[in-house]
């Protein structure tokens, strides 16, 4: 049998998850990055680098994406 993610969390703890990130991607200061020693926001940052910060742990999520489900838009690594 296949277990998933789901599977493995207890019960309550991924509404608490969902929760905190969508609070998390509402913060505007979890998406302030440095470019080249400029403090901008993710959210207006090309594709590719908004890409590169989500898999250097930098933001929440991927813009457009599902902010209460941060793998929605995850790149395959």
């Amino acid at each position: 049998m296949k277990t998933t993610n789901q599977d493995a969390v207890p019960s309550g703890m991924q509404e608490r998850f969902d929760a905190v990130m969508g609070i998390l991607a509402d913060n505007p200061l979890a998406w302030m990055i440095t470019v080249d020693g400029i403090v901008m926001d993710a959210r207006s940052a090309p594709r590719e680098i908004q890409e590169e910060a989500f898999r250097l742990g930098l933001i929440p999520c991927l813009p457009g994406g599902d902010a209460g489900n941060p793998t929605a838009d995850k790149m395959e690594e």
